[in-house]
């Protein structure tokens, strides 16, 4: 989220309230299609919004490859244990759980690809400052968007102990085999834990320093504003969202 300003897109220019608002009628609208053709069209939408957002490729493909073996193994579950199946294949897996397992799958991760297009085309104060503008309490936006921020911390945090595992000789993140990798995770949790509380005790002693909540009224430095444009581009998601719905129904 540190390079908002540099990448500047139609999303980073967008009112964060609006990006909120959308964010969520989308996300109801993954939960509410079932049809594997309207979950396909869902995917690809967001694939293309983000590419046209110019946001990291990398990150993408990142979550792409996580998200793999997710998906496989979803799938593999239902086509094993799919209630009311009617059609087999080879006797043992059932085609319907097949389908379901996809759509499951795609849903999944058009879910994933939802929340990175926010927090990385929102800065945290524009965030922040777009949940309380829409009536929710400045404590509970607070403590959303510090989670949102706690995110890339830990993946920074993951890189640095690995690298200083490597250097002390371990080899196991380096190997191809999955099963390999797998195993040497476990060995990151113990201080990926007391970083992590070695950082709340230093974020909870600076809180108190400031006054955090002393005063129940906020001010803010940064104003946001409404233009046409975001109300065209709310206007198109609802109209999406209702289109989706209506297709999925209709299918």
């Amino acid at each position: 989220m540190s390079n908002n300003e540099a990448n500047e897109n139609f999303l980073t220019r967008m009112d964060p309230r609006i990006k909120l608002v959308s964010l969520l009628l989308l996300t109801v609208t993954v939960f509410l299609v079932t049809n594997i053709y309207m979950v396909s069209i869902l995917l690809v939408t967001f694939l293309t919004l983000w590419l046209a957002a110019r946001l990291p490729v990398k990150y993408l493909t990142g979550y792409m490859k996580f998200l793999a073996f997710l998906v496989a193994f979803i799938i593999l579950l239902q086509m094993i244990f799919y209630a009311d199946a009617e059609r087999n294949i080879l006797g043992i897996f059932k085609l319907e759980g097949l389908i379901y397992g996809i759509v499951l799958g795609l849903r999944l991760c058009a879910l994933i690809i939802l929340l990175p297009m926010l927090t990385m085309t929102t800065t945290l104060n524009k965030l922040a400052l777009g949940m309380t503008s829409l009536g929710l309490p400045y404590k509970a936006a607070y403590i959303m968007t510090t989670a949102m921020n706690m995110v890339p911390m830990f993946q920074s945090e993951i890189r640095s102990i690995q690298e200083a595992q490597k250097m002390r000789g371990m080899t196991a993140f380096e190997h191809k085999n999955v099963i390999v990798k797998a195993k040497a995770y476990p060995a990151l949790v113990t201080p990926l834990v007391i970083g992590g509380m070695r950082r709340a005790q230093q974020m909870g002693i600076a809180m108190d320093s400031r006054a955090f909540g002393a005063f129940k009224k906020k001010t803010y430095i940064t104003e946001i504003s409404t233009q046409p444009t975001d109300w065209a581009a709310l206007v198109l998601v609802i109209l999406f969202c209702a289109a989706m719905v209506v297709g999925n129904y209709y299918l």
